[in-house]
């Protein structure tokens, strides 16, 4: 089952634009037991995995770094078209290793035609510390189109340089801003077109990069 985790969907039919906003704190799909409750007010949510980030199929492996997972999320919905995740997922770590920590906020708010996101993430592990933001807008265009603009930003803080060497760019700080702009056409019922241009500040030692992406999506 797909981690409670994250703003931006895993599967790209959810997502309103082609690309994510940032890298690999969000959790992906897992191996483990949920335990869900709902209710008007929102929801409640606990996990038991074998491993937030690493599917090994056991809770307890010598061969692992990580031992068992756990993630847990309290969702409130306040009023009409308002929605507020606070998420926590931990994977316990073996002898000589700090536990994998995440605190996933996000909030939503869609109103008429548009729909306004924002989201925080702060990630910790042995080499690094991890913070991550976005804001995002979007808005429907006649009868098929949706455009969507949004700004976000990856902030890794490393303990020192043979850590960053081990995990990063061998810098003592890695910063990555993005400006996004996509459109989704919905061609018919089972077929989108989307396109995106995409820019990544990458601070002065990478420079500038510039990503534009055309994808079909086929639903049925």
């Amino acid at each position: 089952f797909l981690s409670y985790m994250g703003w931006e969907t895993a599967e790209p039919t959810g997502l309103y634009q082609y690309s994510y906003a940032y890298g690999t704190t969000i959790p992906g799909y897992h191996n483990g037991v949920a335990i869900d409750f709902s209710e008007e007010w929102g929801a409640l949510g606990l996990a038991v995995l074998d491993s937030v980030y690493d599917d090994d199929g056991s809770i307890n492996n010598d061969l692992d770094d990580y031992d068992m997972g756990i993630e847990t999320k309290v969702v409130l919905t306040p009023a009409d078209g308002w929605t507020f995740f606070l998420g926590y997922a931990i994977d316990s770590a073996n002898a000589g290793l700090e536990d994998r920590e995440l605190i996933n906020f996000w909030g939503s708010y869609e109103f008429g035609a548009s729909t306004i996101a924002v989201e925080y993430n702060d990630y910790s592990d042995t080499y690094q510390d991890v913070s991550q933001w976005l804001a995002m807008y979007s808005v429907a265009v006649g009868d098929k189109g949706t455009f969507t603009a949004r700004i976000s930003s990856d902030l890794h803080e490393y303990v020192d340089l043979a850590a960053s060497n081990m995990v990063g760019s061998g810098q003592v700080e890695d910063e990555f801003t993005k400006y996004t702009a996509a459109y989704i056409h919905a061609v018919n019922d089972n077929l989108a077109l989307v396109t995106e241009v995409s820019q990544t500040d990458a601070g002065t030692w990478l420079g500038d990069t510039t990503e534009f992406a055309v994808e079909a999506l086929f639903t049925f």
